[in-house]
């Protein structure tokens, strides 16, 4: 292999804003999707209608709160922002307090609404679809499908009747106090028997203790969301061997001058031993109130040893210096209290990461046993998004153990969902020195807006055979552990390592480079929700450089919603390669919206490849043609089809230019997904000034910032020049200084 070329760091340089296009279509666009005319709605609707009321009539007093929570439904046809319902919730005072997508028989995913009112309001409701004169309003009555009673969704955590802990989802609420009396009443226990968490726009969580027959007490409670099993995980059984060995590693002691060098990691987990000088750089910021367990400090100590030292031998004897300073959440319970208490934990979170603005990357290897759930978005990751968001940070998260389980049990754990941040599942090392992902790790996919999961996988061993050793509580001992749980400290404490040496990098940079390295390198045969996206095993070298024939550049900005910004892809004049790969990655930082599963993440950003910048459709009415003005030819015959009524486009002609509807869109190319790749092989005679656009959404009509940072890397087959050739050409673009003493550590 010959020389390596640094990545170009500034591409952002060469951005300029793009016009907005022309819309196409016409007034009749809708007409085609509607299923009825406006009649044979109202028959259709109506008898639903009166039902949902005659349901409302009969519910238990207990059961129901002074609002009414149900659904109104909508096909696939109208899953587009364009297309959500409003004139008509308003006039009826219905509010929108949710929403989630569903399949139909077709396999086709229509959308839900889950709706807010008073009884007067689902009164006013049907008088609207009975008669109304507002002409939106006929057309948002036709794109309705089916109104119900909303009913949650109850997930039981075993069989038999023994109790569980259990976190509660209910929508939002109005008055706070007469959702908690009526849940008491229903259960009969009082406040002391569970804990509450309020999050944004009056929603509630609960977390307590049920038996089966308590749960079913619930299932008829109609602000009731979702309840799902958060009972604590079984790390140690799981992943701590009973054997343990001894430990004749030493401790290299730091001077205190090179130790406030040492850079900074967060860690949240049970707590770290420190009655050892190995984990003297870790400092104990927080903790939960309840006594400490000394199986979960085993645990924490454990996951700090991977990302102090990272992989250990049975057989090691060196002196080591640990590599960071790590700052320790202990959020895992007692002995007494073996309760993982999500309140808790979200708390813990949500007060002590936001004060520590120098730490980038936290590690969180505990998380409640249950797998997520498409229909609701737990309390932990909706906080984690959202502490991603606020404060430019990342945790990385262990996907969870489930992978031997079956059915939905076996789908990543809670909160590996999360989209702002990374999830991390687990390899072991076989007999012939191949890496294969361990059939015990958690698989995706994830929830829409980050389906691709889990993000990548590292070593996380496979007891007997490959354990992973680490330092004990006991000095003088190193555990034998496996587990996601000692997979995703590595991939932390890489990141840590980069964000260190490389402070011009921000947490989503730096995410958009190694997303982009491992797709780099998958092929159509990986599985990525059974194996990940691939390794971080090459460090630096791995994000930074690219091969002899290819050049890598890093573009990042802002883009306003519902803006276009242009992102010219520079290429040298001269080659002798005839076919280019051009392969780009795309990180979108976003807030979340956790009450609308099906539009979860509030912002995307869509990426369209333009491969001839001078290739243009002309069109008038239903003829088209096609003129490349790069070509003389082509350019005489202009003025001609603009008198004939011809119109140019807004934009050349893009690759792929087939029209895809919404639910395409968001399955195929990802729309709102927070990170994405796209590849494609032209011809190099075929590209002229090629570009990638992309442009802006929000699911509000605010005009938001929107920041992203994208990769792309351009390989020219057997082209070595490819690279100084284009840093000739455009001597504005910068390339990294690579920091070399950060390939040893990481």
């Amino acid at each position: 292999m010959g020389e390596k070329h640094p990545l170009i760091l500034n591409g952002k340089v060469l951005a300029e804003s793009g016009p907005d296009p022309s819309r196409g279509g016409g007034p009749d666009i809708e007409e085609k999707k509607f299923k009825r005319k406006l009649e044979e709605a109202r028959e259709h609707l109506l008898p639903q209608l009166y039902q949902l009321k005659n349901k409302v009539k009969t519910m238990s007093i207990d059961d129901r709160l002074d609002n009414i929570y149900f659904k109104i439904s909508y096909p696939h046809q109208f899953l587009a922002k364009s297309y959500q319902v409003s004139s008509i919730y308003r006039d009826s005072k219905i509010e929108v307090v949710g929403s989630c997508t569903w399949i139909d028989e077709e396999g086709e995913e229509g959308r839900s609404d889950f709706l807010r009112g008073s009884e007067k309001s689902i009164d006013l409701l049907g008088n609207y679809i009975s008669d109304t004169s507002v002409q939106i309003q006929k057309k948002e009555i036709r794109r309705m499908e089916e109104i119900s009673l909303l009913s949650p969704l109850i997930n039981y955590d075993s069989e038999d009747d023994e109790e569980c802990l259990y976190e509660l989802s209910f929508y939002s609420v109005t008055d706070i106090d007469e959702l908690l009396e009526k849940f008491e009443s229903k259960l009969g226990i009082d406040s002391k028997s569970y804990n509450v968490l309020k999050a944004d726009e009056d929603v509630i969580f609960i977390v307590v203790r049920l038996s089966k027959d308590e749960l079913r007490r619930i299932e008829s409670f109609n602000p009731l969301r979702a309840s799902y099993s958060v009972n604590n995980r079984e790390f140690i059984s799981a992943s701590f061997s009973q054997e343990s060995t001894r430990n004749n590693y030493k401790y290299n002691k730091i001077e205190t001058e090179e130790l406030k060098k040492l850079p900074w990691i967060g860690l949240i987990d049970g707590g770290v031993a420190k009655n050892t000088e190995f984990f003297s750089t870790v400092n104990q910021l927080h903790e939960s109130s309840a006594p400490s367990s000394q199986k979960y400090i085993e645990h924490g100590t454990s996951v700090a040893s991977v990302l102090l030292y990272g992989d250990l031998e049975e057989s090691g004897n060196l002196e080591l210096s640990p590599a960071f300073r790590i700052q320790s959440i202990r959020a895992l319970p007692s002995d007494l209290d073996v309760e993982f208490n999500l309140i808790t934990v979200d708390k813990l979170i949500k007060e002590v990461v936001p004060r520590y603005p120098n730490i980038k990357v936290w590690n969180l290897s505990i998380g409640p046993q249950g797998p997520i759930l498409d229909e609701v978005v737990s309390s932990l990751t909706r906080l984690l998004d959202q502490i991603s968001y606020e404060n430019d940070v990342i945790f990385v998260i262990a996907a969870g153990n489930t992978g031997l389980d079956s059915g939905i049990s076996k789908r990543i754990q809670i909160p590996g969902d999360s989209v702002n941040n990374l999830t991390v599942s687990a390899y072991y090392v076989n007999d012939e020195d191949k890496l294969l992902t361990t059939d015990y790790s958690s698989i995706g996919p994830g929830r829409e807006g980050a389906k691709l999961k889990p993000d990548l996988v590292d070593h996380g061993g496979l007891l007997p055979k490959d354990p992973i050793h680490t330092i004990s509580s006991y000095s003088y001992l190193l555990n034998k552990v496996d587990g996601t749980s000692f997979a995703a400290p590595h991939i932390a404490r890489k990141l840590g390592f980069i964000l260190d040496q490389y402070p011009e990098l921000n947490v989503w940079q730096a995410r958009a480079l190694l997303e982009h390295s491992l797709a780099l390198k998958i092929t159509s045969d990986r599985d990525i929700s059974l194996e990940g996206k691939g390794e971080f095993n090459r460090g630096e070298e791995q994000l930074f450089l690219s091969n002899e024939d290819e050049i890598r550049i890093l573009y990042s900005g802002k883009i306003s919603a519902k803006g276009y910004v242009l992102l010219p892809i520079p290429l040298p004049d001269n080659t002798e390669a005839r076919v280019a790969t051009i392969t780009w990655t795309l990180v979108t930082k976003t807030k979340v919206n956790p009450n609308h599963t099906d539009r979860y993440t509030e912002y995307g950003i869509e990426d369209d490849f333009y491969p001839n910048s001078e290739k243009y459709m002309f069109r008038e009415s239903n003829k088209t043609k096609t003129i490349d003005l790069s070509r003389e030819e082509d350019r005489e015959q202009v003025e001609a089809l603009v008198q004939s009524g011809y119109r140019k486009a807004s934009y050349p002609i893009k690759e792929n230019p087939k029209y895809l509807d919404e639910g395409q869109r968001r399955r195929t190319l990802l729309k709102w997904d927070t990170t994405k790749t796209q590849r494609v092989n032209k011809l190099i005679s075929s590209l002229n000034k090629p570009f990638i656009r992309l442009h802006g959404l929000s699911r509000s009509e605010a005009r938001d910032r929107i920041e992203y940072a994208l990769v792309v890397t351009v390989k020219y087959k057997n082209d070595t020049n490819i690279y100084n050739n284009v840093m000739n050409k455009y001597p504005i673009l910068q390339s990294i200084t690579l920091q070399n003493n950060s390939v040893q550590r990481v």
